[in-house]
């Protein structure tokens, strides 16, 4: 030590700044110690270097038992700081070995609750880890939370609410956007966590909180409620599910059924509270022909104005009523008649039919076939009415027997209906009446000369003083052969 303290002082007295300087030193100081070590040294008798010999061996001796000792004090005194202390991890390790799962628990118990005495707000609330092993505030008592509500305190900038920037940050953004249910969004410059009024010791989740966007959701509006709309005492809708949709500036509530699944229409009413004003809206959303059809209906009572009422289905009560009115130049008995038609098939064949959106006169003469036969029957007429035989012995004898006088005929055939995309088959039957055989002279005369096996056209035409040939189509029931049934 004292070598390297003449060395230390030696470099600050020469000023040796540089590697060559400062090594030049060191050999010069360390030389001039070493020829004064061996002078003195040559002075000392050689009893008195024996005995000082002596003396260094003796304590370099008890130097090392006592460091020894020390050493093994130390590591005993360590051992027992590390078994007794209250988290010690080897003892907890070896308790949780044998099962005594308990003081584990006991000794962690202990240990938090220390730490939680020293929470501002304690005994209220006190310290606990988190699944993250971050210590966080938690109430430790029922009512901590009434007490001493979490909020925090934030300073804030592009602040919005939806995706309305808002700049007047002084008007009531916590109202407009409970009144039109809207998340307010804001871009966070600084926060501070509170409970109650007292800073919140731990102040992580604040800090998180710098540089996001923070989103304020507002109160939600009461939930929706089974409902059912009466036309006078009619139930036209028996269920929907309406809620408080928005409040508007001019305080009318809108209220809707948008959530309800899979209805065909929109309902929207609008309630002014000032004027006690209702709107009812229906808007379809994809609806069936039978829906449609409803709605139509619907729409033509209303023309007039109808008397509509909304009522609460769990209360049994009228929750809205007023007079609706609708006007329109819709031809709304055409559609209506035509719905009818087709609702009628769809229900008869158990088929859905996807109507276009125009549709041809061809077109409507089938829906209006079809719709009248499954209901009965279907009256039609036709200028001549033609069958083409085969000429045989059996019916050469009956076309010869013909007298030219009004006949009523009958045939049975399967008839086919398209309707748009689909095609639908029926057995039917079919009558004309007061029909005769045109030129009856001129058909003998081909019965006397054809051949057995030839074909025989035979026309019908319209019988006395009518101007077509009638007919009524019907639905057969029996199970006969296609063809000529009867002529008489």
């Amino acid at each position: 030590m004292a070598r390297e303290s003449l060395v230390s002082k030696a470099r600050i007295y020469a000023f040796a700044k540089t590697d060559i300087s400062t090594k030049r030193t060191i050999k010069i100081v360390t030389d001039i110690a070493d020829v004064l070590y061996q002078y003195y040294r040559s002075k000392v008798n050689r009893d008195l270097l024996f005995i000082a010999n002596e003396i260094e061996e003796s304590i370099q001796e008890e130097h090392v038992e006592t460091r020894e000792l020390v050493i093994s004090k130390s590591e005993h005194l360590e051992d027992l700081i590390r078994n007794n202390t209250v988290l010690s991890l080897d003892n907890s390790l070896k308790q949780i070995a044998v099962g005594n799962i308990n003081d584990v628990e006991n000794n962690l118990g202990s240990y938090m609750n220390a730490i939680s005495s020293k929470h501002t707000l304690f005994p209220n609330f006190g310290f606990r880890m988190t699944k993250e092993n971050k210590i966080t505030s938690v109430a430790l008592t029922e009512d901590a939370k009434i007490k001493y509500p979490e909020k925090f305190q934030i300073t804030a900038s592009n602040v919005k609410i939806g995706n309305r920037p808002i700049t007047d940050t002084s008007s009531d953004i916590l109202e407009q956007a409970y009144r039109h249910q809207l998340p307010i969004y804001l871009e966070v410059k600084n926060a501070q966590k509170y409970l109650g009024d007292f800073l919140d010791p731990i102040q992580r989740e604040a800090e998180e909180m710098v540089g996001t966007t923070a989103i304020m959701r507002p109160p939600e509006f009461p939930k929706a409620f089974p409902c059912c709309v009466k036309i006078g005492e009619e139930i036209v809708a028996p269920y929907i599910l309406l809620r408080l949709k928005e409040i508007l500036d001019n305080e009318i509530r809108v209220i809707t059924n948008d959530e309800q699944k899979n209805f065909p229409f929109r309902i929207v009413i609008k309630i002014s509270p000032c004027t006690s004003n209702l709107t009812f809206t229906i808007t379809p959303s994809n609806p069936s022909n039978k829906e449609n059809l409803m709605d139509k209906k619907f729409l033509k009572r209303a023309k007039n104005g109808v008397d509509v009422s909304v009522w609460l289905l769990e209360e049994n009560q009228c929750f809205l009523h007023g007079i609706v009115e609708y006007s329109t130049d819709e031809d709304l008995d055409d559609e209506i008649d035509f719905l009818e038609k087709i609702t009628r098939i769809e229900e008869y064949f158990s088929e859905i039919i996807e109507v276009p959106e125009k549709v041809t006169r061809g077109e409507w003469n089938v829906i209006v076939h079809l719709y009248n036969l499954i209901n009965g029957e279907y009256r039609g007429d036709m200028n001549t009415v033609n069958f083409t035989f085969e000429l045989s012995d059996e019916n050469r004898e009956w076309f010869l027997e013909l007298t030219d006088r009004d006949y009523v005929i009958a045939y049975t055939a399967e008839g086919v209906f398209s309707v748009f995309d689909k095609k639908f088959v029926l057995p039917i039957f079919r009558e004309y009446k007061l029909v005769k055989i045109d030129n009856l002279e001129r058909l003998k005369k081909k019965v006397d000369i054809l051949d057995n096996g030839d074909q025989l056209k035979i026309v019908y035409v319209p019988g006395t003083s009518k101007t077509t040939c009638n007919y009524v189509d019907k639905i057969r029931t029996e199970e006969i052969g296609s063809g000529l049934l009867f002529s008489s």
